[in-house]
């Protein structure tokens, strides 16, 4: 009897802790690319491959670290002609990653974000509305929390990493359109 009560409070313990912290996806890739660009454009992906000079180019204009020399880079084209480009960032936030999908119109202004993975407890996550407040910033804006990006509280490591998630997608604009590709 004792025994099974150990294994039946060791059960309701692990239930517990994984009940504490659900993984969240929102979007697969598929989804996200889908939602982000509408019907009739062509979506190509296309890995960059930046020299250390393009690495250090866009680690100083995001004020953060690229984990990865390749990058890819999603183009979407409508009859021929660029519509749009987007990035996928994962980082860990606390101790958990998120993915996050940032659209960008040819010209390098943010068009939309899109929270593919959350992995952290739900409530550090902002806000659809806090999100729209990327929208149409362009590299040189200050997009850091207390800049021009609005803080949120309960959220703080949640918004830091993804206005830098923001401001790395705005800094490969500027190697993609410096001929990268």
């Amino acid at each position: 009897m004792r025994h099974r009560l150990a294994i039946v409070t060791a059960s309701l313990f692990w239930l517990a802790l994984a009940g504490s912290a659900p993984a969240r996806v929102f979007f697969s890739k598929d989804e996200a690319l889908k939602a982000a660009f509408p019907a009739g454009q062509a979506v190509e992906a296309k890995d960059l491959f930046l020299t250390t000079e393009q690495v250090d180019t866009v680690q100083k204009a995001c004020g953060s670290k690229l984990d990865s020399p390749l990058v890819t880079v999603y183009e979407a084209r409508a009859a021929g002609k660029l519509d749009g480009l987007a990035v996928f960032d994962t980082q860990i936030v606390k101790t958990q990653p998120e993915t996050l999908l940032v659209v960008l119109s040819p010209e390098g202004r943010v068009a939309a974000t899109l929270m593919c993975s959350f992995q952290e407890p739900e409530e550090y996550l902002p806000t659809a509305r806090w999100f729209e407040q990327f929208k149409g910033k362009a590299a040189g804006a200050d997009l850091r929390v207390g800049g021009d990006i609005a803080g949120v509280v309960g959220s703080t490591l949640s918004s830091r990493s993804i206005a830098a998630a923001v401001r790395r997608a705005l800094a490969l604009h500027g190697v993609w359109r410096s001929g990268a590709h």
